[in-house]
């Protein structure tokens, strides 16, 4: 039989194709990519918690949160500058709290209801609400983010529907403990579950009446340089990322302390 020059060793078409390690298929770089997201995510938001934590070790972020001026300083060591601390005005009258007016902590959150470390975070603060019930007023903003959470924007009218009937926490819970596979269905349902009125309730919602709220929160969001959820403002003072309740409560502990 003549030799084929093209296939010397009579290989069947399977047996030409060549091999193609896995890494170097377009669908396994994609999801490198990814992965690498993923991971550098994660690094940046444990970097964050971990910065704020050593801050408040040390000192340094009891002072800037006492104080409700403008232009707090401090001098820091590792760029050998001194550094301004900004104060922002995000405590409204209007916007769902829990705690007293005059408590003399106020912790507003900038949140997004599909956000899974909001969903986290909402478990912190309600024990953080538990424990000092007297000592700290916390503030719900709505701050949706439809391109990370399609939907999400319409949950938060729904927030603000249960809000005008004066169940806004009931319903905050029931729909972060039910954050997976949730839907405006779902949603209706955990209304009803809540004791809405759900004719009101459907009424609110078709009209949108709540949009302009839910706008202004937004705003005044990202003017005070929120970009992520959740997003904390500690007597004015920015605390990016979810944040551990040992950590709250730490903070919490030497805010107070310094203010006997």
């Amino acid at each position: 039989m003549p030799i084929d020059p093209l296939n010397p060793y009579g290989l069947t078409p399977q047996e030409e194709t060549p091999y193609h390690p896995w890494y170097a298929h377009w669908w396994a770089i994609f999801l490198l990519i990814i992965l690498g997201v993923v991971v550098l995510g994660g690094g940046f938001f444990g970097w964050k918690v971990y910065s704020y934590y050593k801050k408040i070790q040390s000192g340094e972020l009891g002072p800037a949160i006492i104080r409700l001026d403008e232009k707090f300083t401090h001098y820091d060591e590792g760029s050998g500058q001194t550094m301004v601390i900004p104060f922002f005005e995000v405590i409204t009258a209007d916007d769902p709290q829990m705690g007293p007016p005059d408590a003399p902590i106020t912790i507003v959150e900038f949140a997004d209801f599909l956000c899974p470390h909001c969903a986290e975070e909402a478990l912190v603060i309600r024990g953080i609400a538990a424990q000092y019930p007297n000592e700290v007023r916390f503030i719900f903003r709505d701050f949706p983010i439809e391109e990370m959470h399609p939907g999400a924007a319409d949950i938060h009218l729904a927030a603000e529907c249960a809000a005008d009937q004066g169940k806004f926490w009931a319903f905050h819970d029931k729909v972060f403990q039910n954050q997976e596979g949730i839907n405006m269905d779902k949603v209706k349902s955990y209304a009803a579950q809540v004791g809405l009125d759900i004719a009101e309730f459907d009424q609110c919602l078709a009209s949108a009446k709540n949009a302009g709220e839910v706008a202004e929160d937004m705003a005044k969001g990202r003017e005070a340089g929120v970009t992520g959820t959740p997003t904390f403002f500690f007597n004015g003072r920015k605390i990016e990322g979810a944040i551990p309740y040992s950590i709250w409560d730490e903070l919490i502990a030497t805010v107070l302390q310094a203010q006997q």
